[in-house]
């Protein structure tokens, strides 16, 4: 702040003032203007603000990915992945996860962003490609070489996705295929305990002799009787060959366990296989056991004896169960390391299942490394089809219930108070205990820790240092107990941290019930509050916290929103406040990380003083009004008057007509005379140097423009900053010293609040006023403010919002001016 007010001092110094009917003076015996030398400006976001930002944005378009070849097993693949990075996203590095492969040895990837092809480096342990910056908009391609791929499909779908910076993600699902020349087993139908069912066995190889052996590790039990020639054909092809030829069945045995679940049966051919024939066989009236899997297959020509080893993979496998076909999962918050997550799969009912049937659901969760993420703190079934059969449970584990679903229904399962794992992702395993068997959920990537919104979000209408606001605390989610007795209570949790335990320092909650609302946005009947309980914090130990009673039952699933009036803000700027939503575990809910409001530009609060560029022309704004600035030289001088603030600039031409703010102080460029703009868009000059600050004008705010424009002269005296509410000035009242910004009155409580005030302005002389100067109403758009002994500098914006600066790059690169900021007590 020295430095600018050192600048802008040497440049007034060199202004020259027009004495009307006298000679002119100049004004090289003022002295320096030094602005807010004493005060030191930090930066640092708003303390909250009105919406909460996310990470991990899907990519425009998601993904695409593509294998050279999708077979299971399939060796020497190229993979190709293809995204386009969000207009307002940028990074570098992309990690790639959920690959169907089983290993590769490249370490080297072609990727080709903005039309330019490169080779970078890839890591196969963890899936990064690195590479240099890739900028918003940009479509970006992938290929790296040298994958094989997974030896089974019981992967499938497996969840693709492309990670750039840690941040944004795009995604989406890929399945391998069975391989072609691969032996294969498949069961139809598949229903557990169904007696009937015909198993296929294709295209093995290896097998000589008349002697053909089926063997399972369980899942089936074979049928033997004596017309086996019904129940069993076996079909091969010869080397080179494409007919398929028939080998005659002439005896069975069958139904001999090999281990615990597994069968086997021995086949006895007419005909004689060569071990490089590829044989078929085809299992009828086999009985199904329970749902489960995977079960493993095999046609061989040696012996199977019982107690024998029961074959394993990489035989073919197969499943006995239903299917639930796609099962998607969400978690929110889905930050890593978050606690109180809500973990929510949907799913259909297989077609077989009726109200009757009432099976069990099971899902279990584990993270990229394996390890378990358990759900243990309740959970809740919504079936969007047969809303009825909802229930819930404030306690239980992976096991759910699903009494009176049936098939078709569309349901999903929340399983609450979750605690994520502090790793990269989460992945669920699903089945409905004696129908279907185990299928695995989309891939859930988390986010870095505290820095994901979760599904809470928290709007602050004023989001001011020590202001006053109102907090809506909406996208809060009952659950866990069903429907809540009479007495049941929120509490809310405000904290600098996600810990709970660190206060935001100046935050005061009201007492009183009269300024909480609840609101039970799913049922508006279940509205409402009968008390509250306030605690407003030790630091370090408990934060601020309220405890609402409700007044009515409360379902779980109902969205509610609670908004508090009165609430006086944190008297710190911080980047990031936090509010957590429970109560004792009864009713979780989740947890909100809020991000400061961005500051408007200059170019849109058209703050006096600043340069705006729209097309090839620069403006200098002088009291909400934009002048054109011809020449390079004329910019030069006006900058160099303005301390050479940063050039902003703008979408749309800013506004050349209007009328220019009273008390807006504006000199020609290589004119002396110094003038102010009164009612009406008049301008007079001074006489004299003694007349200007007497009249409570402050040399520092003068502003250079090319021409008086639209302004028109006035006669007579100069009015005084008193009539005219001139920013930075200083008017006195009675026994009170106001300072004004921006066409409002503060009134100054202390002596040393106005010392501190007017050394701000370079000490401006106090001018009298016959009236109270208007306290009310909102300042000018563009009017910079700074409250005594707080370091957050706030910029009012055309609609009457006051908003903080997050950085004072951020001030500055927004075409601000230190030397602009007016204290405020």
């Amino acid at each position: 702040n020295n430095i600018e007010g050192r600048s802008r001092g040497s440049s007034f110094r060199r202004r020259a003032l027009t004495l009307v009917g006298v000679s002119a003076l100049t004004l090289s015996g003022v002295g320096a203007a030094v602005f807010g030398a004493s005060q030191a400006f930090a930066f640092s976001g708003n303390s909250i603000s009105s919406n909460p930002y996310s990470i991990g944005t899907v990519v425009t378009g998601g993904l695409s990915f593509s294998a050279s070849n999708t077979a299971e097993s399939a060796s020497g693949v190229s993979y190709t992945f293809g995204f386009t990075v969000p207009s307002n996203e940028s990074g570098s590095n992309v990690t790639l996860t959920g690959l169907p492969d089983s290993s590769t040895t490249a370490t080297s990837a072609i990727v080709t962003a903005g039309g330019v092809t490169t080779t970078e480096g890839f890591a196969p342990s963890t899936g990064v490609v690195t590479t240099s910056s890739l900028s918003a908009g940009e479509s970006v391609s992938i290929v790296i070489d040298g994958f094989t791929n997974a030896s089974s499909l019981s992967g499938n779908p497996y969840t693709i996705t492309a990670e750039v910076a840690g941040s944004v993600a795009a995604t989406t699902t890929f399945s391998l295929t069975a391989s072609a020349s691969g032996p294969g087993v498949s069961i139809n139908p598949t229903t557990p305990s169904y007696a009937g069912s015909t198993a296929t066995f294709s295209n093995f190889t290896g097998i000589s002799g008349n002697t053909v052996y089926l063997a399972v590790s369980g899942g089936l039990t074979f049928n033997s009787v004596a017309n086996v020639s019904n129940e069993y054909s076996v079909t091969y092809t010869t080397p080179g060959s494409t007919v398929q030829e028939t080998a005659t069945v002439q005896s069975s045995t069958a139904g001999v366990a090999i281990t615990a679940g597994g069968d086997f049966v021995q086949l006895t051919l007419g005909t004689i296989l060569s071990s490089t024939d590829t044989v078929s066989v085809v299992a009828n009236g086999v009985t199904n056991g329970s749902a489960g899997g995977p079960f493993y297959g095999e046609v061989t020509s040696t012996a199977v004896t019982a107690g024998s080893a029961s074959p394993a993979a990489p035989n073919p496998e197969f499943n006995i169960g239903l299917s639930l076909g796609a099962v998607s999962l969400s978690v929110s918050p889905n930050t890593a390391g978050s606690t109180n997550a809500v973990y929510s799969i949907s799913f259909t009912i297989p077609s077989a299942v009726t109200s009757t049937t009432n099976p069990t659901l099971t899902a279990t969760f584990a993270d990229n490394n394996g390890n378990a993420v358990t759900a243990d703190s309740g959970y809740a079934v919504f079936d969007s089809t047969n809303p009825a059969v909802n229930t819930s449970s404030a306690t239980g584990g992976t096991s759910v219930p699903l009494n009176g679903v049936k098939g078709g229904d569309n349901v999903t399962v929340s399983y609450y108070g979750v605690t994520n794992s502090s790793n990269a992702s989460v992945t669920g395993t699903v089945s409905m205990t004696g129908y279907t068997v185990p299928v695995k959920t989309n891939t859930v990537s988390y986010s870095a820790a505290s820095t994901t919104s979760s599904a809470v979000n928290v709007a602050v209408s004023n989001p001011v240092v020590s202001g006053t606001a109102t907090y809506t605390v909406s996208g809060l989610v009952a659950g866990g107990t069903g429907v809540n007795s009479l007495g049941e209570t929120i509490q809310l949790d405000f904290s600098t941290s996600s810990t709970t335990t660190d206060l935001q320092s100046g935050l005061v909650l009201p007492t009183a019930a009269v300024n909480y609302t609840l609101t039970d946005l799913t049922n508006s009947s279940s509205s409402g509050i009968s008390g509250v309980s306030v605690n407003n914090g030790v630091q370090g130990t408990t934060p601020n916290s309220v405890t609402l009673t409700t007044s009515n039952a409360i379902t779980a699933g109902d969205s509610l929103e609670i908004t508090i009036t009165g609430v006086q803000n944190p008297n710190a700027a911080a980047t990031n406040e936090y509010v957590t939503a429970d109560n004792a575990g009864t009713l979780p809910l989740t947890t909100s990380v809020v991000a400061p409001t961005v500051a408007p530009t200059a170019a849109s609060t058209m703050a006096s003083g600043s340069l705006v560029q729209t097309g090839g022309t620069i403006y200098v704004i002088a009291g909400g009004v934009a002048y054109g600035i011809p020449t390079f030289s004329d910019y030069q001088t006006i900058s160099n008057g303005l301390g050479n603030p940063a050039v902003v600039q703008s979408s749309t031409a800013p506004t050349t007509t209007g009328t220019v703010a009273m008390g807006t102080l504006v000199q020609v460029v290589g004119s002396p005379q110094i003038n102010v703009v009164g009612s009406n868009n008049t301008y007079y000059g001074f006489s004299s140097v003694s007349q200007f600050e007497s009249d409570g004008y402050n040399f520092a705010n003068v502003i250079q423009i090319p021409s008086l424009g639209n302004l028109t002269a006035g006669s007579g005296t100069a009015p005084t900053a008193a009539s005219t509410m001139a920013s930075g000035s200083l008017v006195q009242f009675g026994g009170t010293i106001y300072v004004i910004a921006g066409g409002v009155a503060y009134g100054i409580p202390t002596f040393s609040d106005y010392q501190t005030i007017s050394a701000a302005l370079n000490n401006p002389m106090v001018v009298q006023s016959s009236t109270a100067p208007s306290t009310t109403g909102t300042p000018v758009s563009g009017t910079l403010v700074q409250t005594i002994g707080s370091p957050q500098i706030n910029v009012y914006t055309s609609t009457g919002t006051e908003v903080g600066f997050s950085t004072a790059s951020q001030f500055t690169g927004d075409g601000y001016s230190f030397a602009k900021v007016i204290l405020l007590p």
